[in-house]
């Protein structure tokens, strides 16, 4: 009985509570609205009730969805619409449009309530304004359905500091405006992120017309001053520019801790590691704060040690030889090696990583390096998991082939293995992409299928290769150049328009666009044209300042002090042609220079140049001056790869001038006054070396003959040639030999024409060249004369020390002789020296630094050692 009651009391209760709640609700219609206006504008009529329906539901509002499509102004009929589906308020309207004034009438009638329609009213102007004004509709349309009422003001209470004019634009409501407490609630969260305030509340008074809408704020303190305390390593104004925080910002306890951070990274940077930096925050009057920063540097520490776990098939030297982050060494001063870079260290387990993949552990994990920081040292741990090695199995091709298959097998590198390696893959991926990309394949594509067999731990490899069709370069388009002509990119790319597609050119063609000088940035882009087999090439550049005024000075030991000035345009009148006058002034020699070089003379790869000197220098050693001034010019053509012939022709004018009659050699006090040299020499280079200073693999070899006679007081032929090779050795070790002699013959040759050798240039360990035959070689102390043939041998063996600051040391030997007329060289009696030394790609310019000692002296007075170093800089 007791439960029959319980459940009838609960169903009551639920009846109820329903009713209260349907009470509660608000049930609205809102019809399809009359447009009025000389265009067609009839799909406002239901535009602009969607907008207003949508409104109205955000508020809470229940729609009731009108069974009518078409209009209806009727108010009789639209409360007996409204009374039969049993809504609160049944809303309708017009839109009248001239021209492009508008007003919009919105009637609000209670079909159970006998008051008269209500009307709301909104003008505007321009379709822009006209969802706006809906909007504003909507707002006063709300106020009259939901009993709202409006904010009258707003204010803000409790800010010193802060002015009201720069918070209030972060209140989105405004006086006018329908209150609405999730749009306060909005506008309380927008005041408080902006970062002055510890506190935001909000009050409202209510008066008649509406009511007052109040922010009371708590201002953070401002900081008033900045303390730093405990460090030795950097001093307060070294870390006052690291950090962001400054004397009268607002306290902002997050950014403290941020800027804790920033000190204690500075610390690391030093391989301070243990740094630990807290602070402290004391208030004071006036709502201000001092803050300290309190700094524990510890120790600075080092790696001490890098740990593998895991490693069988590599001991630790092999995987740390692959790591540019090193153990500290005694060149840790010089290198770097013991610093603790974590970006530098997870790049180093990626090329662990690959370094297994390239040497069969196809299956190869490497963990995350575990870093132990000790008190003084940093231990490093790396965990590898290498798996079973696999080696090469079959290797094919299939698809569609262009040449024999047994031909592009012999091509690819992976077959010659013995073991997997993905780099190999990926590298004859390439190639095979290059060789159908040069047969004008420009979209063949090639895809690596590979097969591990863990019973035979071997992979097999096949290369699938879809080669498309044939391509032709339908246009080419060069954008971005405003200086340079388009003929001097054209001629660079080495492919022309309606040409058959070809990979390796055009890849050779954006290197010589980018080894021009001229740009800071080549972009290449290839867009199919109206045809599959064709291709749009753009070309856009971003073109830089080619001309350089440049100022450099140093010091050699073989020069002294000495400074040059130099003007140099790399790319005059947009042409490439190229313009450098220079100054160089010595401490025994003053130089002037004006070079100018078109490198596509006649629009053919035929670099023609003429080169206008004047040059004074002091032979204090041999007893004379020698002031010249001259004109070379010249052409050269490329023969072949990296292989250029040149021809050239000199006219120079030095006079003599005697300043030792006892250092003087007969032949230079013959000389005495002006002498005419007309020469035209021919030469060939073959250069493949990928940089000039610090070279780490190619060639340079040359060759030249040049014959005075063509006029002139002198008639001789000279001939010279070099060699030099350069290829890798294990570890990063780079070795090299050079060869290079002369030979000169003629019946009137002056002695500075001939042959001097020693110096850092060619046998280290010896007085700049003091190898020479002597006017009386039964008089150690007569006038040296040079000789008429040379030769020279050099060997070295470089590696880095720090090598990304571009420091690396040598080891080298030299040997070498000069020999004078009718003597035929002895090579068992050569000048012999060794020694080592070093080499800089400073900030300041390259640096070499040499020391070499006499191993064997041979026929000359060579003894002992010296140490000789040149140095110079542009800036």
């Amino acid at each position: 009985m007791l439960r029959r009651i319980a459940w009838l009391v609960l169903i009551i209760l639920m009846v109820i509570a329903s009713a209260c709640y349907a009470r509660g609700e608000t049930r609205v219609m809102v019809l399809p609205f009359e447009v009025n206006a000389l265009q067609d504008l009839t799909y406002l009529q239901a535009e602009v009730p969607k907008i207003i329906v949508k409104n109205l539901a955000a508020e809470g509002a229940v729609i009731v969805e009108p069974p009518i499509r078409s209009v209806l102004t009727d108010p009789v009929q639209i409360r007996e619409m409204g009374l039969e589906y049993d809504v609160d308020f049944i809303i309708w309207g017009s839109l009248t449009w001239i021209d492009q004034q508008f007003s919009i009438d919105l009637r609000i009638l209670s079909p159970t309530d006998e008051t008269p329609v209500e009307t709301l009213t909104v003008e505007g102007q321009g379709i822009e304004t006209l969802s706006g004004k809906i909007a504003e509709l909507s707002q006063a349309l709300m106020v009259q359905l939901f009993d709202l009422v409006a904010v009258v003001d707003i204010r803000v209470e409790g800010n010193e500091r802060i002015e009201t004019a720069a918070i209030l634009p972060n209140i989105s409501t405004k006086a006018g405006d329908t209150f609405m407490p999730k749009s306060i609630s909005e506008d309380l969260k927008a005041v408080y992120n902006m970062g002055y305030f510890n506190d935001v509340r909000v009050t409202t008074t209510d008066i008649e017309t509406g009511k007052i809408v109040t922010f009371q704020v708590k201002e953070k303190p401002t900081i008033l001053g900045i303390g730093i305390n405990g460090n030795t390593v950097f001093d307060d104004e070294e870390i006052r520019e690291n950090i962001t925080i400054k004397p009268g910002s607002v306290l902002n306890q997050a950014r403290i801790q941020i800027n804790a951070q920033v000190i204690a990274d500075l610390y690391k940077e030093k391989n301070y590691h243990n740094a630990k930096v807290d602070y402290d925050i004391n208030t004071v009057e006036n709502n201000q704060a001092n803050v300290e920063f309190i700094i524990t540097e510890g120790e600075e520490i080092s790696i001490e040690s890098i740990r593998f776990v895991g490693n069988q098939a590599f001991d630790e030297d092999d995987l740390k030889d692959i790591m540019r982050t090193k153990e500290k060494n005694w060149l840790s001063w010089i290198t770097g090696s013991g610093e603790l870079d974590l970006e530098k260290l997870n790049q180093d387990i990626i090329s662990i990583s690959s370094f297994y993949q390239n040497n069969g552990f196809i299956n190869i994990k490497v963990s995350d390096p575990g870093v132990v920081f000790k008190e003084d040292e940093i231990e490093i741990t790396i965990k590898v998991s290498e798996g079973d090695r696999y080696k090469v199995g079959q290797v094919d091709i299939d698809g569609d082939l262009i040449k024999p298959k047994e031909a592009l097998l012999d091509e690819l590198k992976i077959a010659s293995e013995e073991y997997f390696n993905r780099g190999l893959l990926e590298k004859d991926v390439l190639h095979l992409t290059d060789v159908y990309g040069d047969e004008g394949y420009a979209y063949a594509g090639v895809t690596p299928r590979t097969m591990p067999d863990p019973r035979t731990q071997t992979v097999d490899v096949t290369y699938a290769i879809e080669k498309q069709q044939l391509v032709y370069f339908d246009e080419i388009i060069i954008g971005g150049n405003t200086i340079t002509r388009d003929k001097v990119i054209r001629r660079e790319l080495k492919v022309i328009e309606q040409d058959l597609y070809n990979r390796t050119n055009l890849k050779n063609g954006i290197q010589r666009l980018h080894g021009l000088g001229y740009f800071e940035d080549v972009k290449v882009n290839t867009l199919k044209g109206d045809t599959d087999d064709q291709m749009i090439l753009k070309i856009d550049v971003t073109e830089k300042p080619t001309g350089q005024l440049t100022f450099g000075g140093g010091f050699g030991s073989e020069e002294g002090v000495f400074g040059v000035l130099s003007v140099d345009e790399k790319n005059l009148w947009g042409l490439g042609h190229k313009v450098k006058a220079s100054i160089n002034l010595g401490g025994d020699s003053t130089r002037f220079d004006v070079t100018y070089t078109d490198p596509w003379l006649f629009d053919i790869p035929l670099a023609g140049w003429v080169n206008i000197y004047k040059w004074d220098r002091e032979w204090d050693d041999y007893g004379y001056d020698k002031d010249s001034y001259g004109i070379r010019f010249g052409v050269s053509y490329p023969i072949f790869y990296r292989t250029r012939l040149s021809l050239s022709y000199l006219w120079d004018n030095s006079d003599i001038k005697i300043t030792d009659e006892d250092e003087a050699s007969e032949n230079i006090k013959d000389l005495e006054g002006e002498n005419i040299t007309s020469s035209v020499t021919a030469g060939l280079t073959y250069d493949s070396r990928d940089r000039a200073f610090n070279t780490s693999r190619g060639s340079i070899s040359k060759g030249e003959i040049e014959y005075a006679g063509l006029g002139g007081d002198f008639d001789f032929t000279k001939y010279k040639a070099e060699t030099a090779w350069y290829w890798p050795l294990f570890w990063k070790l780079v070795g090299m030999t050079r060869a290079q002699g002369g030979y000169i013959s003629g019946g009137n040759v002056p002695d500075y024409e001939k042959f001097y050798i020693g110096g850092i240039n060619t046998i280290r360990g010896v007085e700049r060249d003091d190898i020479s035959q002597r006017e009386d070689p039964n008089d150690p102390d007569s006038a040296l004369i040079g000789g008429d043939k040379y030769a020279v041998f050099n060997a070295e063996l470089s590696f880095p020390i720090g090598e990304e600051m571009g420091l690396y040391g040598v080891a080298f030997y030299d040997t070498g002789n000069v020999w004078e007329e009718g003597e035929s060289p002895d090579f068992s009696s050569l000048v012999s020296t060794a020694g080592g030394g070093l080499r800089w790609q400073s900030p300041f310019g390259a640096l070499r630094l040499e020391y070499g000692f006499v191993i064997d002296a041979a026929d000359t007075d060579a003894s002992g050692g010296k140490l000789e170093f040149t140095m110079g800089s542009s800036f």
